[in-house]
């Protein structure tokens, strides 16, 4: 995986990633499962929990992931290529403080979309704040 390829102790991940990375390849297991459309909305701790040797329990802890496992390497893409499409089309439009302040919030938003559940489609804080970024990144890009 991705953290593999980090040099560094192995106390590290044991430390900060809290069991993580076991529940990130049991998760990566449920996608292969069903690969195309996911196993759909449900109990995530459960459907990830028949790919685990322990336990999972409260979730996947990465949103990207999460919506792999629920809506399949299709859906999933297509919310990896909202993010991709969303920063790279308005850094090429502007290139002022406020987008790099934008930018900065947006990238922020995806680095902890890979280490908590919360993703752009919720009702809490950090989904709504995830929703406007990007909402004002694509904004810029349509009235372009």
């Amino acid at each position: 995986m991705l953290l593999q390829l980090i040099p560094g102790p192995s106390i590290l991940e044991r430390i900060y990633l809290a069991g993580r990375l076991d529940i990130w390849h049991a998760a990566i297991e449920a996608v292969k499962a069903r690969p195309i459309l996911g196993h759909g909305p449900g109990d995530l701790p459960t459907i990830v929990g028949a790919f685990a040797e322990g336990s999972v329990g409260a979730g996947i802890y990465n949103s990207f992931l999460r919506l792999f496992v629920t809506t399949g390497v299709l859906g999933g893409l297509c919310y990896v290529y909202l993010f991709v499409y969303s920063i790279t089309n308005h850094a090429k439009l502007k290139l002022d403080r406020e987008s790099l302040i934008v930018h900065s919030l947006t990238i922020g938003f995806v680095v902890n979309e890979l280490f908590t559940g919360n993703s752009m489609f919720g009702l809490s804080t950090t989904s709504v704040i995830g929703a406007v970024l990007i909402g004002y990144l694509l904004s810029d890009i349509v009235a372009d």
